[in-house]
């Protein structure tokens, strides 16, 4: 299954490194391979009255929100949910639990963040229109989240709940108390020029979201972690726990979904970037370029870097030997100007390949926009 099945490869990734693979089963056949594929035997037909829904995840928390939320809306057309009794190797759980979760809120709190005046009387009816269930209580209110309700985190969610119940078309706009007239920002219009010479050169332009996640973001790339990474306080889903310190990562996903599509496949992407420096958050902008075909070389990745150094102005700068195990060894180089790294360029390792499920050849490029600006107007100081 793991080795010809069409789920079975699309999961074999997961997989890839077990010795024995998790599977569900009752007194006599197995039921299903988890979490690849379940047995005909468990097919959903006209005629099922019982099903046992058993829910797979990669964190305790994760399923237990999924299979709440499914026993919340089977209950909610009519059918009777029973718990199941779980038996670990540590102890034992029961499953569902559909608890209430409380979060304490001050009106105040509401009021200052939503900007208009609210009774206590008038908190509480708000937030019960949204299927909760709340009380004053000395000076909160309490709040009983329902456990269906997986999107309510903390008491922000809340206020975003009574503004929702209230109206936002009830919110009497404040108005603007000054004017300015706005002028293009400088490195804004730089960089659109630089995005005007990638399509030039054949290349379409990616607009990915800033936020990642830390498999994309280093795993796959083949990067260890790193603590200097902004991370999403209170993150919904695994997917999108950080903001993205490189663009590589992001690119050599669209490729992995574009794998069916027509060689060669080239995209380029000049946006945010983000990381910690002395405990407070700092974003740059840089500029990725990604080239994926059965030719594609170092050659080419230094050509097109180049192009981008001719672009800017930059005459002076030198190569040096990048080591990078997102890179195969030798073939990457490091761009130098005026003593200072601003980008980096290079055939992908077939490691990464593998990881985004490549199967040809990609150079990548990687560059700092706002040092090349920099260095660009640098340069042209000089005689």
């Amino acid at each position: 299954i793991i080795q010809t099945h069409e789920k079975g490869l699309e999961y074999s990734e997961i997989l890839a490194k077990s010795k024995a693979y998790p599977y569900l089963m009752d007194t006599k056949n197995i039921l299903a391979l988890i979490p690849i594929v379940n047995s005909e035997g468990t097919k959903v037909t006209q005629k099922t009255k019982n099903i046992l829904i058993d829910v797979t995840a990669s964190t305790r928390h994760a399923a237990e929100s999924a299979i709440n939320l499914f026993a919340c809306s089977f209950m909610d057309v009519g059918a009777e949910v029973y718990p199941c009794r779980i038996i670990y190797r540590k102890g034992t759980m029961q499953t569902p639990q559909l608890d209430y979760r409380t979060i304490r809120i001050r009106k105040s709190r509401a009021e200052n963040t939503l900007g208009f005046w609210l009774d206590d009387n008038k908190v509480v009816n708000l937030v019960n229109k949204l299927g909760h269930v709340a009380a004053k209580y000395g000076r909160y209110t309490l709040v009983y989240v329902p456990p269906y309700r997986l999107d309510v985190m903390n008491y922000q969610d809340i206020i975003e709940d009574i503004a929702i119940a209230y109206g936002y078309e009830n919110i009497a706009p404040m108005p603007i108390m000054g004017s300015a007239i706005g002028t293009p920002d400088k490195l804004k219009e730089y960089i659109n020029r630089a995005s005007r010479l990638m399509v030039g050169l054949g290349f379409s332009e990616a607009m990915n979201t800033y936020l990642t996640n830390e498999d994309l973001n280093f795993r796959k790339f083949c990067h260890e972690a790193k603590r200097d990474t902004i991370q999403v306080e209170y993150a919904k889903t695994e997917s999108i726990t950080m903001l993205r310190t490189v663009m590589l990562p992001s690119l050599l996903e669209n490729l992995s979904n574009s794998i069916h599509e027509r060689m060669p496949q080239k995209l380029f992407e000049a946006d945010k970037v983000f990381r910690m420096h002395n405990g407070k958050p700092v974003e740059g902008t840089n500029i990725a370029i990604v080239s994926e075909h059965s030719r594609a070389d170092y050659s080419e990745a230094k050509s097109v870097a180049l192009k981008i150094l001719q672009f800017a102005g930059i005459g002076a700068f030198k190569l040096e030997e990048y080591r990078d195990p997102a890179f195969i060894s030798g073939r990457a180089a490091s761009i130098i100007a005026d003593g200072k790294k601003i980008g980096h360029f290079g055939e992908i390792s077939p490691r990464v390949l593998r990881n985004f499920r490549l199967e040809e050849p990609v150079v990548a490029i990687e560059m700092d926009m706002e040092e090349i600006y920099r260095a660009g107007i640098e340069h042209s100081k000089k005689p």
